[in-house]
């Protein structure tokens, strides 16, 4: 079936939100039914062991949907293979809506006619951010790297709101796969970007307002594991995506 025009389906990742959840689903939804998008809601769980799965169930309408997936911690690819299976708008996105105030998706969105992806940035000249110095430092090199050696024009992949117009994520997904290894992580975020660069998909970049908070997933071991996706996928990176 084709994409609906002027419709959008939001996808927000969680994993143990149980105290925070159900206002952060409504905030979406106060601000969705208020405007002019056919719109969709889908919560993925990455594995919750919390009360979150119950707390969501309860919210679940027509347009709110909630797909629990057991394998997770997987930070991306129970995320990106859900967006890929289930929806049918034109625009597709996703939200780190913990962090993230849930009206930059509108306005981007509202955006979606002049591009084909849209990635939110936490690095901007007029940037507002608040983050612990070591992680700030780990994705400030992270960056480095996709900036010069990657020749990415993305200064932020990593911030969690993104949006797509269907059709394109569809082509990006089909080639970026699931990583049955769990090793990419956060990766997956600038794989897809660099991607969409380079199949010549025009591709925007605009400042959000994105605070830290103490339950981040940050891991240093789990960084660690891109690099080791890095050299096992080496023609994947540095071949086609360069």
């Amino acid at each position: 079936m084709p994409a609906n025009t002027n419709s959008i389906d939001i996808f927000i990742p969680v994993l143990n939100e149980s105290r925070i959840i159900k206002n952060n689903i409504l905030k979406v939804y106060s601000i969705f039914v208020k405007s002019n998008y056919d719109y969709q809601i889908y919560v993925i769980d990455d594995g919750s062991d919390d009360e979150t799965p119950r707390v969501v169930k309860k919210l679940v309408n027509k347009k709110i949907h909630y797909i629990r997936f057991q394998n997770g911690h997987t930070r991306r690819e129970n995320l990106f293979k859900a967006m890929n299976e289930n929806g049918n708008s034109n625009i597709v996105c996703f939200i780190d809506i913990a962090r993230i105030d849930p009206k930059y998706i509108l306005t981007l969105a509202d955006k979606m006619n002049e591009y084909d992806v849209i990635a939110g940035s936490r690095y901007t000249k007029t940037l507002y951010i608040k983050r612990k110095i070591f992680r700030m430092l780990v994705s400030f090199f992270f960056n480095i790297f996709w900036l010069f050696i990657m020749r990415s024009k993305i200064k932020d992949g990593n911030c969690g709101l993104k949006l797509f117009k269907r059709k394109a994520f569809v082509d990006l997904y089909n080639w970026l796969d699931y990583d049955y290894g769990l090793e990419r992580g956060w990766l997956a975020d600038r794989m897809i970007l660099k991607r969409a660069e380079k199949l010549n998909y025009n591709v925007g970049e605009f400042q959000v307002r994105w605070i830290d908070r103490n339950e981040s997933s940050f891991s240093l071991k789990q960084e660690l594991q891109i690099i080791q996706y890095m050299l096992k996928n080496f023609r994947k990176i540095f071949i086609e995506l360069r």
